[in-house]
């Protein structure tokens, strides 16, 4: 009698736990489809790379995560090993785009599940992107060579630029101050704090204006500070270190800085894609000289319409892609040295301009100037550590 009882036992916990090669709902473990992932499909998130998670398989070893910017890049991705039921990745997802991920668990002799279902996630920036197709185009003052701004835009010349994405608006105040201020709480230092338009806040300006009075320096770093604040790699380093100071007693690695386009941090534009940008990529429809119209009144603030003040972003017609102020408003720090002569000697192939030189180019004219500066084609230039109340920055991303 004991022993027919014990045989009921051993087959009731057999039909209520599963035998050792099931998963926890009976299934055969390679049946099993694990379940419980998040973030969630199509979930969509901003100023922050989240952690993964899923629910945990009985008998599990360890579990296979891929992660992958297409559906069918999926199938060849590396396999990311993890020892539990969650993944926090490093800085290797890059934002404004969408990554794709599935998991699968392990047992120990290597027997796995199914691939669980296909998840979407969207990483957004806090700063609005605007991404661009690359491509050809011809770069210089082809429209009238009278009316120019420096006598340097005139050589017009054929480059080509890779997909990137940028701004869609200038940094604003309230842009700047929100990474400035992570940025001084952790151990960032600037040459210059900025300041909300031409005037300021106490002066009537609003922080939807464009951050002015910062160099070139100030930029770049920030640039760097934007990348660790969303936890993207710095683009910007010096000597194997990332720059985090932009003042006169740190010039020598601002000025002495390297990137490479395939960098995922923000950074600033080459001057290449700042005009290709302005001119609407490979969506320009016409051969305006200004940045989304023929007509500036309509796409920009300059010294005939701005009430002699810096305007919030974003308030005139955007052009073909959508870019707001790229003629006008402020201009614009880009990356590379001034050299008069460089459009005659460019490479093709995305140019990041000279090497060395004395002054950094900034483009796109500016609330208190002329109409000619406003031309997509104008350049202008000035030392690395000077600050003026008409110079602002738009940052960029390269793509994957």
């Amino acid at each position: 009698m004991k022993n027919v009882f014990a045989l009921l036992l051993c087959a009731f916990v057999f039909s209520a736990c599963g035998n050792p090669g099931q998963g926890s709902s009976g299934n055969s473990f390679s049946d099993i489809q694990i379940s419980g992932l998040l973030p969630a499909s199509s979930q969509t998130t901003t100023n922050t790379i989240p952690g993964f998670s899923w629910d945990s398989v009985t008998y599990a070893d360890y579990y296979e995560l891929q992660i992958a910017g297409s559906s069918d890049a999926l199938e060849t991705a590396d396999k990311i090993t993890c020892s539990s039921n969650s993944y926090t990745p490093s800085n290797s997802l890059s934002i404004n785009s969408n990554h794709y991920w599935r998991v699968r668990a392990v047992k120990p002799e290597g027997e796995t599940t199914q691939w669980s279902d296909t998840f979407i996630l969207s990483i957004e920036s806090f700063i609005p992107m605007v991404n661009l197709t690359g491509g050809q185009f011809s770069m210089g003052n082809s429209w009238d060579t009278e009316d120019k701004f420096t006598a340097s835009e005139l050589y017009v010349h054929d480059v080509i630029v890779s997909d990137f994405s940028i701004s869609e608006t200038e940094i604003t105040w309230a842009q700047w101050k929100e990474v400035y201020d992570w940025a001084i709480e952790n151990g960032y230092s600037f040459a210059n704090p900025g300041q909300a338009g031409n005037s300021g806040i106490s002066e009537g300006d609003t922080e939807d204006e464009p951050v002015v009075n910062i160099n070139w320096r100030d930029a770049m770093t920030w640039c760097n500070a934007a990348s660790e604040y969303q936890n993207l790699p710095p683009a910007y380093l010096y000597d194997s270190s990332v720059i985090r100071d932009s003042r006169d007693s740190n010039e020598t690695a601002c000025d002495n800085t390297e990137f490479n386009l395939s960098s995922k941090g923000y950074r600033l534009p080459t001057e290449a894609e700042w005009e290709y940008a302005a001119r609407g990529g490979n969506n320009d429809t016409d051969d305006s000289p200004y940045a989304g119209s023929s007509t500036l009144n309509d796409v920009a603030w300059y010294l005939d319409n701005s009430s002699d003040d810096t305007q919030p972003v974003g308030a005139k017609q955007p052009n073909e892609l959508g870019l707001y102020d790229m003629s006008g408003n402020v201009w614009e720090w880009c990356w590379d040295w001034f050299e008069e002569d460089y459009y005659e000697i460019s490479d093709l192939n995305d140019p990041t301009g000279p090497s060395a030189g004395t002054y950094r180019i900034f483009r796109g004219g500016c609330w208190k100037g002329y109409a000619v500066t406003c031309h997509i084609s104008s350049r202008s230039r000035t030392n690395p550590y000077r600050i003026y109340d008409a110079v602002g920055f738009r940052p960029v991303l390269s793509s994957e």
